[in-house]
């Protein structure tokens, strides 16, 4: 076993405590759980309250804003950047960090969670999405197969 710095945070060097082992932050911590449930399978977030939605039909209305990372690269880091980098967009009223792994690629977008089918299957068709994510049945649903902006995210 090697020894991973990004493991063991250190206090900035040049502060009062430089260099000692510092307990990891908030935003570290909850960048490592999100990272195990993406492993997982997937999460849904606000950033802003800390909610992981239980229920509802979640689609990604920022296409332009999607990444997608090999899931072997994949780290909790991956995670805090994306978070960081929209970090604007996560804040708005409505909007929620997700992830989820396919065919070994991990993406990253900003969704929006809706009521019913029908609102999840317009957005898909406003936005060019593919199709959306029920959270309570855990299924998905295609309901625009030409759409193309997923391609954002990479290959």
């Amino acid at each position: 076993m090697t020894w991973d710095e990004s493991k063991h945070p250190r206090h900035p060097a040049g502060s009062s405590k430089g260099g000692e082992f510092s307990r990891a932050s908030g935003v570290e911590h909850r960048s490592k759980m999100l990272y195990d449930m993406a492993q997982a399978g997937g999460f849904s977030y606000k950033a802003v309250t800390h909610e992981i939605p239980k229920e509802g039909a979640i689609v990604s209305i920022f296409p332009e804003l999607s990444e997608g990372i090999d899931a072997d690269y994949f780290t909790p880091a991956d995670l805090a950047r994306y978070f960081i980098k929209n970090r604007e967009v996560l804040r708005q009223p409505g909007n929620y960090a997700g992830a989820w792994k396919n065919e070994g690629r991990m993406y990253l977008d900003v969704s929006r969670i809706v009521k019913t089918h029908a609102e999840a299957a317009a957005l898909c068709i406003k936005h060019d999405q593919k199709g959306f994510f029920d959270l309570k049945e855990g299924k998905e649903y295609i309901t625009n197969p030409g759409a193309k902006s997923g391609g954002a995210a990479g290959p």
